[in-house]
């Protein structure tokens, strides 16, 4: 048997880990440093199920996320929140009114993109109709009228309301299966706990993790990703940049339990996701993008605050303003309670990271973040949470076309 390590125990690594125990040949071990799996980034996200309307300044990224969420909700049906409400199944984006912010992204320009994502998911659906999954093609979007507007937003904010087939994912109830899954694989091993402390290569044999030999490995530990290949000796050739970025969860006023979420753009403004049963999750940018940096790993006072999620007077009063600053938008958020502040960790290739420039590197997702950085090492950084199927996908295909190799020479 091919013996494989799966580093990092994050959507890209569950779902590397389950595709691979699908070959029969293949016995993967799971390291995930935290005492359970699924419970870093992961787990901190809106997990809204974007198709594309959130990128666009940049088609190229929409299109590549549409195709990427269709196809997870193809494989996982049934995990789409509130099935059946429209408030928390048809998202809504509101185009800002400031020039400024656009950079020459003009209202026919955005139009234009949307009406391509469109085309886009009517082919999918044309090619196969159980891609319908966000219902007909013709109901993709539709332009909210002025009155609509005016409905709990700030219309003096906005030039353009667009509302979108676009829904949220379960995570509790998605998570929840994707651990049975991993419990009941053949094959799989998962040792948390466990964080990765060596790597020692052995030529064409593979590699020592933590003082045990494997034949390949797949680096799924997002923040620690650059770290952990270089105790490997690997680097990659892209420049990837590490953000955090604070997500506010608050307990919702009585008039905004069923607004739609809302998504404020294009530029550095708030995001509303309602998230069900009185609870919102929101983002205003010029709080929540907290920190980032281009070195190899977070410093250590950021890492401890990503890990162990603490809810220092700092954060707290950082939740607060992440609420005032969502409030310009959406006024009754104000009446909004704290419930808690996620940090997680964002990653993005390229050097611009002006949160205030649409054509920054820090708006785009047009890679997916699988990078073979040797015949036998592999990383997968899921850009965003939908690409890790069709990651995982590609990280099997490239272990099986190094394991064919191997048995040729």
């Amino acid at each position: 048997m091919r013996k494989i390590a799966v580093l990092g125990g994050g959507i890209a690594g569950v779902t590397t880990a389950l595709e691979l125990v699908k070959n029969d040949a293949n016995r993967v071990t799971l390291f995930e440093s935290k005492a359970h799996i699924l419970e870093g980034t992961s787990a901190r996200t809106p997990g809204r199920m974007g198709l594309g309307f959130h990128y666009l300044a940049d088609l190229d990224s929409a299109s590549q996320y549409l195709h990427s969420t269709v196809g997870f909700a193809r494989q996982f049906p049934g995990f789409i929140l509130g099935q059946g409400q429209s408030h928390l199944t048809r998202g809504r984006y509101f185009l800002v009114d400031d020039p400024s912010q656009r950079h020459g992204l003009s209202l026919p320009k955005i139009m234009s993109v949307i009406q391509a994502l469109q085309s886009a998911y009517a082919s999918l659906c044309e090619q196969d109709p159980a891609n319908q999954l966000f219902g007909p093609p013709d109901q993709f979007f539709r332009v909210l009228k002025q009155d609509q507007l005016n409905d709990r937003i700030n219309s003096d904010k906005v030039i353009l309301g667009i509302e979108t087939c676009e829904a949220l994912l379960d995570w509790f109830k998605f998570s929840n299966h994707l651990k049975q899954l991993v419990c009941h694989a053949q094959n799989l091993s998962i040792f948390t706990n466990t964080p990765v402390k060596t790597v020692r290569s052995i030529g064409d044999y593979g590699f020592y993790i933590n003082g045990e030999p494997f034949d390949q490995v797949v680096n799924c530990t997002w923040e620690n990703m650059e770290s952990i290949a270089a105790l490997a000796k690997l680097t990659s050739p892209n420049t990837a940049s590490l953000r955090i970025k604070l997500l506010a969860e608050v307990h919702l006023p009585p008039a905004l339990l069923n607004m739609h979420s809302s998504f404020f753009c294009v530029g550095p403004y708030a995001m509303f996701s309602n998230m069900g049963k009185g609870v919102g999750r929101i983002t205003y940018a010029p709080v929540t993008n907290y920190f980032h940096t281009q070195e190899a790993a977070l410093p250590q006072e950021m890492a401890s605050l990503v890990t162990q999620c603490a809810q220092t007077p700092a954060i707290e009063h950082a939740g607060r303003q992440i609420i005032d600053g969502v409030a310009q938008f959406i006024p009754a958020m104000r009446h909004a309670s704290l419930k808690k502040v996620y940090p997680g960790v964002v990653r993005t290739y390229g050097t611009n990271m002006n949160i205030y420039d649409p054509q920054s590197d820090i708006h785009r997702r047009r890679e997916r973040g699988i990078e073979q950085l040797s015949p036998h090492w592999v990383n997968n950084a899921a850009m965003k949470l939908f690409h890790a199927l069709p990651n995982a996908r590609d990280a099997a295909v490239l272990l099986r076309a190094d394991a064919a190799h191997k048995e040729t020479i």
